[in-house]
């Protein structure tokens, strides 16, 4: 399985991922991107040049934002668990990968005032939030769904745990799965 990871701008994707891998030991991949790195030490994406990313093969996804590129291996793909990608990026990976593992979109959410905020605090200007927000309303109203697949009970209480919900909220996230916890 492979965790496609899907939100706009400022729900805390990578902070989620990271938290998964580090309590988890789950794998993001660290995709390919042209954009300049935000701060020192940054994860989530490994920074290359233009001419480094034209040169990468086997791209199974594949996106475009503020005039940056950003895409994901199949080898990287192949290696690893969880990838954060937006919709046109998740719509491009079920049309190129055709490897071994099963691709499981997760989208997570928060209202726009919280994002706005989150945002701000990452050091973000209030005119690239402005315009964060205004593109992710763009991509995420296109956002098509299609036959969904509930997660593993691994999966989903390891989202839980990430996002730190209350027993009753990891309840309730489980319910939706299909899933429920044990009793004592």
């Amino acid at each position: 399985v492979i965790a496609l990871i899907v939100g706009e701008s400022g729900v805390r994707k990578t902070s989620i991922v990271e938290t998964l891998r580090t309590q988890y030991g789950l794998l993001p991949v660290e995709s390919y991107t042209t954009r300049p790195r935000r701060f020192e030490g940054e994860r989530g994406h490994t920074f290359v040049s233009d001419n480094e990313f034209d040169g990468l093969t086997d791209l199974v996804a594949y996106t475009e934002f503020d005039k940056f590129r950003y895409c994901a291996t199949e080898d990287q793909i192949n290696n690893t668990d969880l990838y954060v990608i937006d919709p046109y990026g998740v719509q491009e990976f079920t049309k190129r990968y055709r490897g071994d593992k099963t691709p499981i979109v997760i989208y997570l959410s928060a209202n726009e005032n919280t994002r706005r905020c989150r945002m701000l605090e990452r050091g973000d200007t209030p005119e690239a939030v402005e315009h964060r927000i205004l593109h992710d309303r763009k991509a995420f109203s296109k956002l098509k769904c299609g036959t969904t697949k509930n997660p593993s009970k691994s999966t989903a209480l390891a989202l839980a745990v990430a996002l730190e919900l209350s027993v009753d909220d990891t309840k309730d996230l489980l319910s939706r799965a299909g899933l429920a916890l044990s009793p004592c």
